[in-house]
């Protein structure tokens, strides 16, 4: 069916990203989101524009990233899926960041670490203290950045997330070398 098909180029798209073919995830995004408007699958609309959204971060490309996040945002909204609007925030915190406008990216951070402790979604609160952390870091906010990876690490260690314990402490090693 062709909401089997926008699931089917959905999934491949994520394994895509997952083996670094960034060209073709967004490509087979792109499909996915033809197929799920066609049969007019609203939640999954919203899975996949916020999916677009983290491959277009990664690519570095801010404006088609803060336009999947409004498209995300305004979907979750009206359905209701407070998981979907506390991980679009975390991405536009990561986006806010990446463009130095850190009130903006504080602001949705922390509406996203609400959301998801509401949700009691504790691999998400650690990933979003964990982006808040690095940005404080950037910031030259170490004792924020140091608090944030901290709590990032406690809920990562508690789930057993083993690469993300690895990552944290990485940052928190970074941290460290840069003094006081």
């Amino acid at each position: 069916s062709t909401e089997q098909l926008a699931s089917s180029y959905l999934n491949l798209a994520l394994l895509q990203v997952d083996t670094k073919q960034l060209e073709e995830a967004s490509k087979s995004y792109q499909r996915s989101l033809e197929y799920a408007q066609h049969v007019g699958n609203v939640e999954l609309i919203g899975v996949i524009h916020l999916n677009r959204a983290e491959l277009a971060i990664k690519q570095d490309d801010l404006t088609t990233a803060q336009t999947c996040c409004s498209h995300a945002l305004k979907i979750f909204g009206r359905t209701g899926d407070e998981n979907g609007i506390a991980e679009t925030y975390k991405f536009l915190g990561c986006i806010y960041a990446r463009g130095k406008k850190w009130q903006q990216a504080e602001r949705v951070f922390q509406r996203s670490i609400q959301i998801f402790e509401e949700c009691q979604n504790l691999l998400n609160v650690a990933e979003v203290r964990y982006e808040y952390g690095l940005m404080c870091i950037e910031q030259g906010k170490k004792e924020i950045a140091k608090w944030e990876l901290n709590r990032a690490l406690d809920i990562f260690s508690e789930l057993q997330a083993i690469f993300d314990v690895q990552k944290v402490k990485a940052a928190l090693e970074k941290l460290s070398s840069l003094g006081k």
